[in-house]
């Protein structure tokens, strides 16, 4: 006889499954000036998390106007600001989150904090291949990490990867990120085709700063990557 577990009632697997991870707060981004969106690690309580005072700003912008969780994964809410507090231009903001709790009620721990301010337009050598790894060790996979040597915050939904064939076509043209990722000055990020193996292989200074990407297949002997703007300009090349 099937068995049938009563959803008004802890089943078998509750004790498994019970969730004890504090949520974290893993980046910001803002779409404009009055609109700051911040990704969770994990589905948050939306009645929690449209708590205004639970959130604050720097500068003294303080708490938002508004926020609205986004539906359906609630992974994210989006802070709705006044004009009279709208970001300004050229300066990195520090969002706080506080007094808010995942769906088992894990409040925000020690991971409660992320820069954000408004973009830019990635321009020639703003970012720049700093490295690549094009003969990965047994098992392993390729990356390139890139660096953003300007005083930009700079969108890596703007960028694109590539490379060049022999005949000097650019092609395997790849968005680094689908949605908003903002890059700060003087910030490292590593694309890859799976993260979880380049931190296996390989030291990694910031586990965060990891984008899962397709990257250019490369000789085991060589690699060559382009970086493109929005406007299918090159930004960086190397080879």
């Amino acid at each position: 006889m099937q068995k049938v577990e009563h959803p008004q009632k802890k089943n078998s697997a509750d004790a498994i499954n019970a969730d004890q991870a504090a949520p974290r707060l893993l980046r910001a981004y803002a779409t404009d000036s009055i609109t700051v969106t911040l990704v969770f690690s994990e589905p948050m309580d939306s009645t929690k998390a449209s708590l205004v005072n639970g959130y604050s700003i720097s500068d003294g912008i303080g708490a938002p106007a508004q926020v609205i969780p986004v539906a359906p994964l609630f992974d994210r809410v989006t802070l709705k600001l006044t004009g009279a507090n709208a970001l300004a231009r050229n300066k990195i903001y520090t969002v706080t989150v506080t007094a808010i709790a995942d769906c088992a009620g894990n409040a925000v721990g020690s991971s409660n904090m992320a820069r954000v301010g408004l973009y830019e337009h990635i321009d020639s050598f703003n970012i720049v291949v700093n490295e690549i790894l094009f003969n990965p060790k047994s098992n392993g996979v390729d990356y390139v990490e890139f660096y953003n040597r300007s005083n930009k915050i700079l969108n890596l939904k703007n960028a694109y990867i590539a490379n060049r064939a022999t005949n000097g076509s650019i092609g395997s043209i790849t968005q680094l990120s689908a949605e908003d990722y903002l890059l700060f000055p003087q910030d490292f990020i590593v694309v890859t085709s799976d993260p979880s193996i380049v931190k296996r292989d390989y030291l990694a200074q910031n586990p965060d700063a990891f984008l899962t990407v397709s990257t250019p297949s490369f000789n085991d002997d060589a690699g060559n990557v382009i970086l493109l703007n929005e406007q299918g300009n090159i930004v960086d090349a190397v080879s």
